[in-house]
């Protein structure tokens, strides 16, 4: 068994939303293969933004950092033409926060229910 990269320590990085929403639609986020599909609701969604505009916390996210090759990236209503990169940011935790943030600030997304 191998114990590279059990060296590395974890890190916490905080990132302006407008910055994070950006790197998304770049496709430097990305969402893994064994994550469940998108489940929020128009409710859900309004909610999120309620507490996001009126200061409340709405949680943390947790991204993990790897390499990653180009690919054509679907999340929520968005198809995005996804670069390779050195540091992806994958979405361990906070998938549908992101989705929903990130399509209904989008010209393109936030035509579609439930965004």
């Amino acid at each position: 068994m191998s114990t590279d990269g059990l060296a590395i320590q974890p890190s916490a990085t905080t990132y302006e939303l407008e910055d994070l929403v950006a790197q998304t639609w770049q496709g430097r986020v990305r969402v893994p293969h064994f994550q469940r599909d998108f489940r929020w609701g128009s409710r859900d969604v309004v909610r999120l933004f309620d507490s996001i505009i009126k200061g409340y916390p709405v949680g943390s996210m947790l991204l993990w950092v790897r390499q990653s090759g180009a690919e054509t990236v679907t999340l929520g209503r968005l198809t995005i033409s996804a670069p390779a990169g050195e540091n992806t940011l994958w979405v361990v935790d906070g998938q549908q926060r992101i989705t929903s943030i990130a399509n209904a600030l989008h010209p393109e997304g936030n035509r579609h229910a439930p965004f």
